[in-house]
């Protein structure tokens, strides 16, 4: 039905458009802003470069006269309009305290639009005759930043999920308004799948959330970003009850190194140190203090993006990456010499009897940290064609072949046997 905004007969419209010029404009592709109205919340939510800005309680229309949705754009703006009530045979009501369309509207569709109220008790109601209305200091808070063609998508999700600027995770259950049917434990689990949350939340407090049906944002975890060595990681960092941990197996596979769990001790396992763990949802969890211990990396906060920046040890090759599993025990830097051997392209052999590993005709003196061989990181040329090169600033290990030819004569007493 919407809120007759405009006469239905050509006539008036042309008197309409001589008083109150409405300008059309050609959708513009490179519109940064748009409207999002989501009708079982009863909120619309302004957005700039997918950014959220703010979101403002509306009313929506009632069951027999419901909001369209879909896709629209912002196609007319008016300062003070005049509304045309249904089926009042010419009646008008021009601007002013007694005119149900406040002193703003945006037009989305023949009559139908976003509009002020002189009823704002009826703001989060579904109640009107398919127009969305605002509060009027709302409404007229937005109207200028509204531009023609803004895009305008009306949904019906019951469940949303949202994080915000400050990485607080909220899930909201809302009611069936238009009776499309009752939300189930499944749609809200794809829904968090969707957003990659879905680790984060029991389903015993879902269930509880869906059977309250309590239509408001619920806040379940507040997350943070993370970074390693400038790197952007998928997966989030998550407080729970005042303490940030991070998903440990996700980091221990960045950095190219492996853990274990001891359930029954409750302890992630590392090279040389074990820290507390805990697993929720099927992942693995250490507290992020305990990462510098575990993994022997740096660590600091980027407040603005609300980040945690980790700076691990990097061995290279040549300048290109060869393993972030860099052990650094007392200044001493260690790396998996399985690493070192095949980034040189040699082949390395292990004597499982005597424990001992060999390259070539060499045994090779390692270090074995949790039953791993590794070599120190200042030893490397003395048994491979390569130097090695520490750079403090970028914490990285840069392996090169010598340039020079090698004098090979330190080995003819171990290949006496080979030689005429």
């Amino acid at each position: 039905m919407g809120c007759f905004k405009l006469a239905v007969c050509t006539m008036v419209i042309v008197v309409l458009s001589a008083i109150n010029p409405i300008s059309i404009q050609a959708i513009d592709q490179n519109m940064s802003s748009k409207i999002i109205v989501n009708l079982p919340s009863r909120t619309l939510e302004y957005y700039e470069n997918d950014k959220l800005i703010k979101e403002y309680s509306v009313a929506i229309g009632k069951q027999s006269t419901p909001t369209p949705r879909g896709s629209f754009y912002i196609i007319d703006k008016e300062v003070n309009p005049w509304w045309y009530p249904p089926n009042s045979n010419g009646y008008v009501v021009t601007s002013g305290p007694h005119n149900p369309l406040g002193y703003r509207w945006m037009g989305f569709k023949a009559n139908y639009g976003i509009h002020g109220t002189n009823a704002p008790w009826s703001i989060g109601s579904v109640i009107s005759n398919g127009c969305i209305r605002m509060h009027e200091e709302d409404v007229e808070e937005l109207f200028p930043q509204i531009q023609y063609n803004t895009p305008l998508y009306i949904t019906y999700d019951q469940v949303k999920v949202r994080v915000d600027e400050a990485g607080k995770a909220s899930i909201g259950i809302y009611p069936d308004v238009y009776a499309d049917g009752k939300v189930t434990l499944e749609q809200v689990k794809h829904k968090l799948i969707t957003e990659r949350l879905d680790s984060l939340i029991e389903d015993d407090f879902l269930l509880q959330l869906i059977s309250k049906e309590e239509g408001e944002q619920v806040l379940f975890a507040k997350l943070y970003n993370l970074k390693i060595n400038n790197k952007k990681i998928p997966q989030y960092l998550v407080g729970w009850d005042d303490v940030i941990y991070a998903p440990v197996l996700t980091i221990a596979a960045k950095l190219d190194t492996n853990i274990e769990w001891n359930e029954q001790q409750q302890l992630v396992v590392g090279k040389h140190y074990a820290v507390p763990g805990m697993v929720k949802n099927n992942i693995l969890y250490v507290g992020v203090n305990y990462l510098p211990t575990l993994f022997g990396v740096r660590q600091s906060w980027d407040e603005d993006n609300n980040c945690l920046m980790i700076n691990a040890l990097e061995l290279l090759m040549a300048g290109q990456p060869v393993t972030h599993n860099v052990q650094q025990i007392n200044d001493i830097n260690y790396v998996p010499i399985d690493k070192v051997a095949k980034a040189l392209n040699r082949k390395l052999y292990w004597e499982e009897q005597s424990k001992t590993l060999w390259l070539g005709y060499r045994k090779i003196s390692v270090t074995m940290l949790a039953e791993e061989p590794y070599i120190e990181a200042s030893k490397i040329s003395d048994y491979f064609n390569a130097s090695v090169t520490w750079d403090a600033t970028q914490q990285t290990l840069d392996m090169n072949y010598f340039s020079l030819s090698i004098d090979y004569s330190m080995y003819l007493g171990e290949m006496g046997d080979f030689i005429d």
